[in-house]
């Protein structure tokens, strides 16, 4: 019986690579982020019977989720031919769990137990994903503040330190919530232990899964060069590292790279979550310019956090024609062989 896990966890906390160690294994298949699952829920979720007229909507409403489309880069004949080999579908769930599978056609290659999903903008939907999947087992992945606003500041080129500093606190107390209210289905690891004791902290990992270790898990980095050569150089960019052997050094940069400025900002509104979590310093002390700063910066977190959710709240027919103005005006900017939409 094939089996499903969230890994959730707070953008440059280490998910791309925890995941593209996890996708060497041979039991389990993490695809490449995508948010199909929240695009597609409100229109399918209900649905119980996957005629052949149902399923071919569903595959054309899955090609208008842009990352689906252009990052995974699945052939639709390939989609179509996984849906064919797992007939008397039931449920929405069954459907995501066949795309899923289909990256890589993973189905073909490998005996698999378990389905993972990532991507860090679910940590704004951690119980609506729970909700439609209700047994997955959850892994939490946590990376030191410092070192997340760093990866904001450098790779997106964010100037507000303190605003990444709420995005993380706050996303990572509604993910700790899940522990509550599924202790049993959840587990903790720290990104700095990915990178120090990679087979340790794997070997636990496969243990919760409920699978053997696999050396091949320490080999992962074949599997990415074998794709990375398609990327553009935008996403290239932003993952680079993954072709490099794993470094502790590029999680302790925050501690040369981030200005006393940024550092304080970020560690007075992370203290209490960082603590609790295992990153002990001690809170700094504030200031006019900080206190001042406060409000504009969990405004920005808020507005984020809440404009995401409306776009998934909206009407299926309008988020589609919203993707579809994106498609005409950046698709092309993803790929070089994209042509752009006049």
């Amino acid at each position: 019986m094939i089996q499903n896990f969230y890994i959730f966890g707070v953008g440059r906390s280490g998910t791309t690579l925890f995941r593209s160690i996890l996708n060497a294994h041979s039991n389990i298949v993490v695809p490449l982020e995508s948010y199909f699952i929240l695009h597609l829920q409100g229109k399918y979720q209900h649905i119980t019977s996957w005629t052949e007229p149902v399923i071919k909507s569903f595959i054309d409403d899955l090609y208008t989720d842009r990352p689906f489309r252009l990052v995974w880069r699945v052939p639709r004949v390939e989609i179509e031919e996984a849906f064919a080999s797992f007939p008397d579908l039931s449920t929405f769930y069954e459907a995501c769990n066949v795309v899923r599978i289909a990256f890589q056609n993973s189905y073909k290659t490998k005996d698999i137990k378990w389905i993972g999903d990532k991507k860090p903008m679910y940590r704004h939907f951690t119980l609506r994903m729970m909700r439609l999947f209700p047994d997955s087992k959850i892994i939490h992945i946590v990376r030191d503040p410092r070192g997340v606003g760093l990866g904001h500041l450098k790779t997106f080129n964010f100037k507000d330190a303190m605003a990444i500093g709420y995005m993380w606190a706050q996303g990572n107390r509604r993910i700790l919530k899940l522990k509550e209210l599924y202790p049993n289905q959840y587990f903790f690891i720290k990104y700095e232990d990915l990178v120090l004791d990679t087979e340790g902290t794997m070997r636990k990992v496969c243990a919760f899964l409920e699978v053997p270790f696999e050396e091949e898990m320490l080999n992962y980095q074949s599997k990415v060069n074998a794709r990375f050569d398609d990327y553009t150089e935008t996403m290239k960019d932003k993952h680079r590292s993954l072709l490099k052997p794993i470094d502790i050094k590029i999680a302790e940069k925050w501690k040369t790279d981030l200005s006393p400025e940024q550092r304080k900002q970020i560690e007075i509104v992370t203290w209490e979550v960082a603590n609790n979590l295992g990153y002990r310093f001690d809170k700094p002390k504030s200031s006019f310019g900080i206190e001042l700063q406060k409000p504009l910066s969990k405004l920005k977190v808020w507005l984020d956090r809440n404009g995401t959710r409306l776009f998934f709240a909206l009407p299926f027919s309008f988020r589609k024609f919203v993707l579809f103005l994106r498609s005409k005006h950046s698709d092309h900017k993803y790929w070089p062989d994209q042509p752009k939409n006049n």
